[in-house]
């Protein structure tokens, strides 16, 4: 889900003539947003720097680790207090380095617009919308993108943490680009897990946000009304990227 935003933002660089093959990118991430930057970084010949959070579960860390160096991504984990400090000493002793900064600016929910238009392609009405939270970009951009913005739920953890998602009363960033007043409904579920399914004559492999997200829809559903609910969910395959 993060390639709209990732590509979105590479698309505005390359357009103020700042993305080269000499460019450094780097990012601050848990998981998918990191995944994304390293595979359009490879697309492009460019060498990419992402600092992992040293406060993901062992099991976690190190295969969130493992993938990003098979993307060709160089790792540098960091921990949670001090990572988007280590991020910007970085950056400023490099001057090539290019940096997403997906912890700050609600402009960059604009990313999400073109997805939205994709969506009510198919789905001309939306009266809801259900996704877990990281930034809140992909979730929000796509509400604030749609012709009438539906009503928008966060589904979050309670009790445990997921790895890149949040509970909005409990976890806040400096410069954070998410308000709880963005969202209308906010819904926790007690436990998820890592699941996978076959789609499209695949194997397709998700984290616990995607248990999480589900979870969420289906105890939304049970109100005693029938709305159409869109739920957005995120999945990671690499041996079978599809652009």
């Amino acid at each position: 889900i993060k390639d709209h935003l990732v590509r979105g933002q590479m698309d505005d660089w390359e357009r103020e003539g700042k993305l080269s093959g000499s460019s450094v990118l780097a990012e601050a991430s848990a998981g998918s947003t990191g995944y994304s930057l390293a595979y359009f970084a490879r697309e492009i010949g460019c060498r990419c720097v992402i600092f992992l959070p040293a406060s993901l579960p062992e099991e976690a860390l190190a295969q969130t680790q493992s993938r990003l160096l098979d993307l060709g991504a160089e790792v540098r984990v960091a921990p949670f207090q001090t990572i988007m400090s280590d991020l910007e000493s970085f950056a400023a002793s490099h001057p090539e380095v290019l940096c997403l900064n997906q912890m700050r600016g609600r402009e960059k929910r604009r990313f999400y617009g073109p997805l939205a238009a994709r969506i009510q392609q198919e789905l001309p009405r939306v009266d809801v919308l259900v996704g877990a939270v990281g930034t809140g970009h992909s979730l929000l951009g796509l509400a604030e993108s749609f012709e009438e913005r539906p009503l928008v739920v966060s589904a979050e953890p309670a009790g445990h943490s997921v790895p890149g998602v949040r509970n909005l009363s409990l976890v806040r960033f400096e410069s954070d680009p998410v308000d709880e007043n963005d969202f209308d409904r906010r819904i926790e579920v007690e436990s998820s897990n890592a699941i996978s399914f076959d789609h499209d004559d695949r194997k397709v492999h998700a984290g616990a946000s995607f248990d999480l997200v589900i979870r969420a829809t289906r105890k939304f559903l049970e109100r005693p009304t029938a709305p159409r609910v869109f739920f957005l969910v995120g999945s990671s395959n690499f041996r079978d990227r599809r652009p």
